[in-house]
């Protein structure tokens, strides 16, 4: 059996399907979640080993395999069919957000009378970037249903665009479109974007900082750089107004960034990057200590209950990122 990239993705996105919106029993999704791995990677490894036989480095696997991986030609109309998806039944009643993210528009409904400034919605204290969004597009729109719906949706699509953008940095043009394919398809990204949920910025807000990680760490000149020292600052310090997942990202690419321009012997550079992401993250910290930023979790929380586990809301962190 010879690997094929596009029979590969199409197995494992049906496998990917089929756990995500079929109910079946934990046996039958272990069966299938081991056979949508077992197949691609064991042709891969096969793969690999025919290209390392050839004298190619297995990295280069995709020089051998050539158009096989597809362009624009296989995943464009993917990705289209993705970005529509988005938008499907905008302004009805069926995709009015449940569960936590009714509160943040119960939020909007109360500002429609009279706007406040809260930095933290909800009683899980989600930040209020979102809520802002849906307020000023249903002022804008003149329907409540479309500004609680819209912005989710744009800021998917915009996910799109940005996450190839992003790639193309560091991958070739063939695995970018590989890439947004599968990101036109992914349940956190679509289904966020279709239930309005509050993490439908964390995805943007990741990609947006590894696409300036890159064009710093890209950028020869020390003074060319600088302007993307500032922006990948001010990009990082503005996680914590997306999603409360942001700390696993943003530790990630201080540590990154700061050991990028140790080496590169840049103090300008990593100087301009730290006040950027402090300016970024002071009014955050500010709010915070005024607000009692995690007031919650001592008020809900049975600290002697021993199913709470420190770790385990750091294991849910890492799982959002």
């Amino acid at each position: 059996i010879r690997f094929r990239p596009l029979a590969c993705f199409i197995w494992f996105t049906a496998a990917h399907s089929i756990l995500t919106y079929c109910h079946f029993s934990f046996p039958i999704k272990a069966w299938i979640f081991l056979a949508a791995l077992a197949l691609p990677i064991f042709l891969l490894l096969d793969a690999q080993g025919q290209v390392s036989a050839r004298g190619n480095p297995p990295f280069l696997l995709e020089d051998s395999l050539g158009s096989r991986l597809g362009g624009p030609k296989i995943w464009l109309p993917l990705v289209l069919l993705g970005a529509v998806l988005r938008f499907w039944d905008l302004g009805s009643l069926n995709r009015w957000p449940g569960g936590d993210s009714s509160l943040m528009a119960l939020s909007v409904i109360q500002w429609m009378g009279r706007l406040e400034w809260k930095p933290f919605v909800t009683l899980s204290q989600v930040p209020s970037t979102l809520c802002y969004l849906f307020y000023f597009t249903a002022r804008l729109t003149g329907s409540f249903l479309i500004g609680i719906q819209f912005p989710s949706s744009l800021i998917s699509l915009a996910t799109l665009f940005l996450g190839y953008a992003t790639a193309r940095l560091y991958f070739t043009r063939t695995l970018a479109w590989t890439l947004v394919a599968l990101m036109a398809f992914d349940e956190w990204d679509l289904l966020l974007s279709l239930s309005n949920e509050a993490g439908v910025l964390l995805l943007f807000w990741e990609w947006l900082v590894l696409y300036l990680l890159g064009r710093l760490i890209f950028t020869p000149h020390p003074v060319s750089r600088r302007p993307w020292a500032c922006a990948l600052g001010l990009a990082l310090g503005a996680g914590p107004y997306t999603f409360m997942a942001w700390p696993v990202l943003t530790l990630l690419v201080l540590g990154i960034t700061l050991e990028w321009f140790w080496k590169n012997r840049d103090p300008i550079g990593s100087g301009l990057f730290l006040f950027s992401l402090l300016a970024a993250i002071i009014p955050f910290l500010a709010a915070a200590r005024k607000e009692g930023y995690g007031g919650h979790l001592r008020d809900v929380a049975a600290w002697n209950d021993p199913s709470f586990s420190w770790f385990g809301q750091m294991g849910n962190a890492v799982g959002y990122f």
